[in-house]
Parts: C-alpha cells; structure tokens; sequence
C-alpha cells in the first residue's frame, strides 16, 4: 500500500484536514559528511596491502525462526560474519566465537542468550546458533556496543502511549516525534558502522592468519532491511552485493515510517494513524496476531490487510470514541466484522 503525498495538518479549531504540505525535515547533510569521510578513509587505507574485499549483505526481518533460514546459505559462503548486534556485550561476542569454535554448543548459547519470554524470538536465537556452530568463521561487530550513548538514548525514546478518548491529533504528533527520533538513530547507528567496518576487519586478519593468504575476503553483513542505506554506500568502494529474505518485502507501517524519515520522503498523518493502530492491535491482541502466522512477511501483510479497510477517517473516530483500549480493541474487532472476515492464518 502506497502512503499519499498529502500531510494532514491541523486546522485551528484542533481538527484534522489535508493539505499538500508534507511533513517538513532539514537537509540530510549527514549522508554527505558520510560520504566524505567513509571516502577518504577507506580509499586511503583499504587498499594498503590487504586482500581484496567482497561485502554481501543479507536484509531480514527479526522475529522468528522462518527469518533466519535464508541466513544459511549465505553463511556458508562468507569468509568473515558481522551480524547486526545493537547493544553488544563482549559476553555475547565470546559465545558466537565460541559457537563458531564449537567450543559452545548452541544449547549452551540458548541458556544464557535465548529470549524465554517469546517463543518466537527463542526459536530465532536457536536456529541462528545452529547456523554457527562449529562453522569455524571469524566473527566480529561493527554495531553500536552497550556502552555507546546511543544505546540510552535508544532506550529514552519510548513508544508513546495512546490515550483514547482525547484528541487524536496529539496521538498523531507523539508518534511523529517518536519515528523521527528513531530514525535520527538509525542514521547515527549506520555511520557507527561504517567506520567500524574496516578496523574490525583488519582485528580479524590479525588474529586469523589464514585470511591475509586470499586473494579476496568474502564479507557477510547481515542485518535488518531499514538498513538499506548501507548498500548505496558500500558499494561505492567495494564489490558489493544485498539479497533480502524474501521478495517483494512487506513492511509493517513503523517500518515504513522509519525507512521514509531515514529517506527524506514525506510521511502524512495517514501513516501515523495506521501506526497507532498497528501499535494498539499488537498490545491488545498480540495473541491473536501471534497464531496468525510465524513469518514476518506474512504477518505485516495480514496486518496491513486488516488496517487498510479503515479510512483515516474511521480510525480517528474509533480512537476518539473508545475510553481504553479494550474498548477499542473490541470496537474495532467488529467494525472489521462489518466490511470483511477477522484474517486466517497465512499460508
């Protein structure tokens, strides 16, 4: 579902109306003082006497198993591995390593690191340790570590909290300033690592041999697919290459938010209303969306499918009308009833 050009702005009397002004954002200079120093850097020093080196990058969703099985090939052809990693503790570094070494073993890995509280994200951690163990290949990080001030600020910039029965134009300018936030961050996270990349890959030549001997390193990234800024530059002083999960790439309304911001496209209070419901549908029937389907793919196009029904009309009314989200959960439930059948499992 395309997003339309018109921002609805408020009128005077704290309504909402279209507009053909879009939502406003400085200059990206960022991208540009980027590129400069991404340039000068890399072109200056990757070419002083090491192996020639080849970036793919893997684009995934992270919610589940399913998301993680395209990995796999992928891996197996990579000389060196640098998975997303936000937040990092050199605890976690020594276990990949360790899983790689087969000193770990993927069970052990799952004691200390899987994620207990969601089935989903604990299947996704075991089928990502069976990926590497005993692999035998060099890993490193080139994401934000734990002790990096961003990782805070990440954790300042809360999801907003809807109140239902007010205004819901201040709802719509609170996720607003949210995404933009997120997405600052985001662009902040991508520069990290572009000028982590290169000294984590000379790290690893020091401490394994073997690779100084080829002739060209095989690089795998792989992260989740806002990222796909990193493509664009990367590939302007290596051979590079990106392959997404799965084709074509449905991403739930956050994401598009996010990856718009980070685009300097325009983002009109259309999406932030499916974003608000996006948001209350996961907290009110997280279950329900959770039998819906394992695939993260599969489970933003039903969501978008159920959401798309409602104008940005109807969903203002239903947030204004109800007085809690169990109110509006139920109120909406049936309204879907009214115009199509609650969505089945995707198969």
């Amino acid at each position: 579902m395309e997003v339309g050009d018109n921002e609805f702005q408020k009128a005077n009397n704290g309504e909402l109306r279209p507009q053909s002004q879009v939502l406003e954002r400085p200059e990206v200079n960022w991208l540009n003082g980027l590129k400069d120093r991404f340039t000068r850097k890399f072109k200056k020093e990757i070419r002083g006497g090491l192996p020639k080196i080849k970036i793919d990058i893997f684009y995934s969703p992270h919610g589940s198993a399913e998301d993680v099985y395209g990995l796999k090939d992928q891996f197996q052809k990579c000389d060196i591995y640098l998975p997303e990693t936000f937040g990092w503790k050199p605890d976690f570094l020594n276990t990949l390593r360790g899983l790689s070494n087969g000193n770990v073993t993927p069970e052990m890995a799952l004691q200390v690191w899987g994620d207990t509280n969601n089935p989903y994200f604990y299947s996704r951690d075991k089928e990502f340790f069976k990926i590497i163990y005993k692999s035998k290949k060099p890993i490193a990080f080139i994401d934000i570590p734990d002790s990096h001030s961003l990782v805070m600020r990440e954790k300042e910039n809360k999801i907003p909290k809807i109140h239902f029965g007010s205004n819901f134009g201040q709802a719509i300018d609170s996720i607003r300033g949210y995404i933009e936030k997120a997405a600052d961050m985001q662009e902040e996270r991508e520069t990290y690592m572009l000028d982590q990349l290169q000294p984590q890959i000379q790290e690893l030549l020091k401490t394994h041999p073997e690779l100084r001997g080829k002739q060209e390193i095989n690089t795998l990234v792989s992260i989740g697919v806002a990222h796909t800024l990193l493509y664009r530059y990367l590939k302007e002083d290596y051979q590079t290459t990106r392959k997404f999960s799965k084709m074509p790439m449905i991403f739930r309304y956050t994401e598009e938010a996010l990856r718009r911001h980070m685009f300097n496209k325009p983002a009109d209070d259309d999406l932030f209303a499916r974003i608000a419901t996006e948001w209350s549908l996961f907290k009110a029937h997280r279950n329900i969306i959770d039998t819906l389907t394992n695939d993260s793919l599969k489970k933003a196009i039903a969501i978008r499918r159920l959401i798309s029904r409602f104008s940005f009309d109807e969903l203002k009314d239903m947030f204004e009308e109800a007085r809690d989200i169990n109110e509006w959960a139920n109120m909406f439930v049936e309204r879907a009833k009214e115009r199509v059948k609650v969505p089945t499992p995707v198969k």
